[in-house]
């Protein structure tokens, strides 16, 4: 007589176990492809091609972006690939959906134009500490501007706005859509045990 004997629980958690290790094995090359799509350098010049057009995925200036996007697990087969608020604003989602009208809280934003602006504001400058005497420019129904005056020419380094409008940049939500046939390839590959 041939005995048999059950292992099914012991089967169900290893098969359990083996999926939840698959769910963050497929956040983790998610969160690795939107920070790829996203490493585009934006500075122009060299090293860059500008910023990115409205509708696709933002370039990178400083990588504070790049380096914020995460893959966290939130239960046993459930992971997410986000961006968490940088400096107390939720740019990730800014960028993905875009905003109208973000308006200053205190008259007008200083808004970094030049090379030598951005520079200054990614190490933490604001026009208040800007190594250069900067002089500001009225423009009757337009922003206002802070420039370098120089022998014949003047430098813009800061536009002064009342409100701007972030148009999107989506970028976790096309990878997803893009990742999708790869992340239902790695969570159906067949289990040995």
């Amino acid at each position: 007589m041939a005995s048999f004997q059950w292992h099914g629980e012991q089967i169900t958690k290893l098969i359990e176990n083996e999926l939840s290790k698959r769910v963050m094995t497929a956040a983790q090359e998610v969160k690795e492809a939107v920070r790829s799509k996203i490493g585009i350098s934006g500075r122009v010049g060299k090293s860059g091609i500008g910023r990115s057009r409205p509708g696709n995925p933002p370039h990178a200036w400083n990588n504070n972006l790049t380096r914020a996007i995460f893959a966290q697990r939130q239960s046993k087969f459930e992971a997410i690939v986000g961006v968490p608020k940088i400096n107390g604003v939720n740019y990730g989602t800014f960028l993905e959906e875009g905003r109208m009208r973000i308006r200053s809280k205190r008259g007008r934003m200083a808004i970094p134009w030049s090379r030598e602006a951005i520079s200054h504001a990614e190490n933490g400058g604001s026009p208040l500490n800007f190594p250069i005497k900067l002089n500001r420019l009225e423009r009757p129904g337009r922003a206002a501007l802070l420039i370098e005056k120089r022998k014949t020419r003047f430098v813009i380094h800061y536009i002064l706005a009342r409100q701007v409008n972030l148009y999107p940049r989506p970028f976790l939500q096309p990878t997803m859509e893009e990742m999708q046939g790869r992340i239902e390839e790695i969570l159906t590959a067949p289990i040995s045990l």
